[in-house]
C-alpha cells in the first residue's frame, strides 16, 4: 500500500526545553524544588501540534534513549506505563526523534535541520546563536535574523503549551554556511529501542 503523504507543516522542537520548561511548571503547581525532565510536557505539545495541522518533530540528544535515565524521571509521575505507551507512539510516528549528540550539542542540530527543511523551532532557549560565534559577521547577522523571526517561543497557559505565535509562520531567509554535520545526525528506529531496555551503550 502506498503511503499516504503528509502536508502538515513541520515544526522543530527543541525537546530538552519543552520538557525541562513543563518540568518547572509542574513543580511550582506542587511546590517541589527538584528540576526534572517532564516526558508529559512532550506529549501536551505534540498532541496540541497534531490538532492545529503541524507535524511535530521533537528532537533529543541520544542520552533520553537510555531507559535508566527514563525511569529516573517517571519516580514522579502517577501514570508511568501510560507515559511511556504514548513516548512509544510518539516514536512510532517519528515525532521523536533522537540526534548523535551528547546532550549539550543538540542546538546546532537542531538549526540544522529546520534551515534545511525550511521549518520553524519552538523552543525558550536564546543560546542558539551562541552557536555561531565562529562564522564570518555577515554569515552571523544573517542567522541571527533567521533566528529571531524562526524560533517561538511559548509558555503554559492553565498548564496547557501555548505558544507566543499561532501561526508558527516560517521565514525563509537565506544563509549561506558550512554544512559540517553528516547526513545520518539523527538516529535510525532501530537504534531507539533501547529507551525501554537498560542498555547504556550510549552513554555520555
Amino acid at each position: 500500500m502506498k503511503k499516504k503523504k503528509d502536508y502538515r507543516t513541520p515544526v522543530a522542537v527543541d525537546g530538552q526545553n519543552v520538557a525541562f520548561s513543563h518540568g518547572e511548571f509542574i513543580n511550582k503547581q506542587n511546590k517541589r524544588k527538584e528540576r526534572f525532565f517532564s516526558y508529559q510536557g512532550l506529549i501536551d505539545l505534540a498532541q496540541a501540534l497534531n490538532k492545529n495541522d503541524f507535524r511535530p518533530v521533537i528532537f533529543l540528544p541520544n542520552y533520553w534513549i537510555i531507559a535508566k535515565i527514563m525511569e529516573k524521571n517517571m519516580q514522579n509521575v502517577e501514570n508511568p506505563l501510560t507515559l511511556k505507551r504514548e513516548i512509544k507512539k510518539l516514536l512510532r510516528k517519528k515525532e521523536i526523534r533522537f540526534l548523535k549528540c551528547k546532550w549539550d550539542a543538540d542546538d546546532p542540530l537542531i538549526m540544522k535541520y529546520a534551515y534545511d527543511n525550511k521549518c520553524g523551532i519552538i523552543s525558550n532557549d536564546t543560546n542558539f546563536l551562541e552557536h555561531t560565534e565562529n562564522y564570518p559577521e555577515e554569515e552571523k547577522l544573517k542567522w541571527k535574523e533567521w533566528l529571531f523571526h524562526n524560533v517561538h517561543q511559548y509558555d503554559y497557559e492553565d498548564g496547557y503549551f501555548k505558544p507566543w505565535n499561532r501561526d508558527l509562520i516560517y521565514h525563509d531567509i537565506e544563509v549561506d554556511y558550512d554544512d559540517i554535520y553528516h547526513e545520518d545526525y539523527i538516529l535510525l528506529d532501530g537504534d531507539v529501542d533501547v529507551m525501554f531496555r537498560g542498555d547504556m551503550s550510549n552513554f555520555y
